[in-house]
């Protein structure tokens, strides 16, 4: 069974990555949620970090990673800090700034 699913896996690389934004974010928001001590989870907020990180997060990040790896193939030190760098430098502050977004317009 595991190999029938990594082969959907490798088949489908943009479904898988989305789908595993969604789940990560929102899986992370209920974990911060019961860590916190709360008495009780707020689905809202739950909800609206999972539409922004399957919405956004998941695409952004598939094709400005495939870029990245196009753009700048290979695995050596300098290639790996140029990655690096461009991912801080552009990526981050675009990823952070529509989260912080999606989550000060809750859907309703």
């Amino acid at each position: 069974m595991l190999p029938a699913f990594l082969r959907h896996v490798r088949r489908f690389p943009w479904v898988t990555n989305v789908t595993l934004y969604g789940c990560l974010f929102a899986g992370g928001d209920l974990v911060h949620q019961w860590f916190s001590a709360r008495d009780q989870v707020d689905w809202r907020q739950t909800r609206n970090v999972a539409v922004v990180a399957f919405s956004f997060h998941g695409n952004f990040n598939f094709f400005w990673m495939r870029f990245l790896e196009r753009r700048f193939p290979g695995k050596s030190t300098g290639m790996v800090v140029k990655k690096l760098f461009l991912d801080q430098t552009t990526a981050a502050p675009l990823a952070t700034s529509v989260f912080y977004t999606g989550q000060s317009y809750p859907i309703t």
